[in-house]
């Protein structure tokens, strides 16, 4: 992928969201942590989501940046590359080269 926006290809708004879908059921998956866990994890950082209001957002990817971040921070995601990005893209069946 290149680094260079004037060269990017451009995606549609839902390979976007199951991009963050993608990210977050994966680091869920890694940590062990399920939507309850993640829900009292995300209320110690002062941001009240019930788990089954959690799952409808993950699954379908509709969430804002906020809670997007705060998620990351509460899974203690710690990095996110280009090259970790475009793998999920492959991997969701997007094809990322220019």
């Amino acid at each position: 992928m290149s680094q260079h926006p004037e060269n990017q290809q451009t995606w549609d708004q839902q390979t976007w969201r199951k991009l963050a879908k993608r990210l977050i059921s994966t680091q869920m998956k890694k940590r062990d942590v399920k939507y309850e866990m993640l829900s009292q994890r995300l209320a110690t950082l002062g941001i009240k989501q019930s788990a089954s209001n959690l799952s409808t957002k993950v699954s379908t990817g509709v969430l804002g940046a906020d809670l997007l971040l705060a998620i990351l921070f509460a899974l203690d995601f710690k990095q996110l590359t280009a090259n970790d990005i475009e793998d999920v893209l492959q991997d969701i069946g997007v094809d990322t080269n220019t």
